[in-house]
């Protein structure tokens, strides 16, 4: 009884701060976790940031806020899968960066979180020039500035014209 009331004390309730530590024994991207509680942390700024989409879509009049979400990072490294995302076709067609056709299937509780998977579905969801897309009304924060590190895994080769820019974040909104 006493750690449901514990667990209550520490857990955002309204879901505006969602917390990310890949250092924490109990950190996970799963589907079931919803990253507002000090107890069970996300294990990846990107599964926050897709999290924070959906709260931040809000259907009717009055429905730009911009101050709706903030992903508190802990200090650590936090790993980012920065490649190219899918794009969707006026047609409602789906293509990964070489234009073959792709599927975005589902989440389920065996779907692929972890980044060290090339497989891994959350780099999908990326901009299809490369960056992990922070939503609007989203603000992304360090709790200690010097020892909270990002690390992208897609960084492009220079010297070669044939691959454009890229980024590790894309922000849209205000």
């Amino acid at each position: 009884m006493a750690l449901s009331r514990l667990e209550n004390f520490i857990k955002n309730v309204e879901g505006n701060i969602l917390y990310v530590n890949p250092n924490d024994l109990d950190s996970t991207d799963d589907i079931s976790n919803q990253g507002n509680s000090l107890t069970r942390p996300f294990k990846t700024i990107q599964r926050a940031l897709l999290e924070s989409a959906r709260f931040s879509y809000q259907i009717g009049l009055g429905n730009d806020k911009f101050d709706k979400t903030t992903i508190m990072l802990y200090p650590g490294e936090h790993i980012v899968d920065n490649r190219p995302g899918y794009s969707i076709d006026s047609d409602g067609t789906i293509k990964d960066v070489n234009g073959i056709v792709r599927t975005l299937p589902e989440f389920t509780g065996i779907s692929i979180f972890d980044l060290n998977n090339v497989s891994n579905e959350l780099y999908k969801y990326n901009s299809i020039h490369g960056g992990v897309i922070i939503p609007r009304g989203t603000s992304v924060v360090g709790m200690d500035l010097r020892k909270t590190k990002i690390r992208p895994k897609y960084v492009p080769d220079p010297r070669n014209p044939n691959i454009d820019n890229s980024a590790i974040f894309r922000v849209t909104g205000g």
